[in-house]
């Protein structure tokens, strides 16, 4: 995949790399402040939610996020910049906030 491109040829593993800076800012932000952090993200069709959580995994930060905030364009059936895919998210906060 060229820099820039949004989607891997089909099939192509896709890499994250790990970067000191953002694994401390989501310590803090999640072990000292106890912030809630997820992540919303448009993903090629050729990216299951899986293979995004295999990706945060990779890239050491699916442990500081929460396991309902990891939402892709295609659980919400919708791609940023749509309101729907971040209603989504925030319904599912809100409801769990509740419980």
């Amino acid at each position: 995949m060229r820099r820039g491109d949004s989607t891997p040829p089909c099939g192509a593993p896709v890499s994250v790399g790990k970067s000191a800076s953002t694994s401390a800012l989501l310590s803090v932000l999640h072990d000292v402040l106890g912030l809630r952090l997820g992540i919303i993200t448009n993903v090629p069709h050729s990216l299951t939610s899986f293979d995004v959580s295999q990706l945060l995994t990779n890239a050491g930060v699916m442990a500081r996020l929460d396991p309902s905030g990891v939402i892709t364009s295609h659980d919400a059936q919708a791609s940023k910049p749509d309101a729907k895919i971040f209603t989504d998210i925030s319904r599912e906060f809100s409801r769990e906030n509740k419980n």
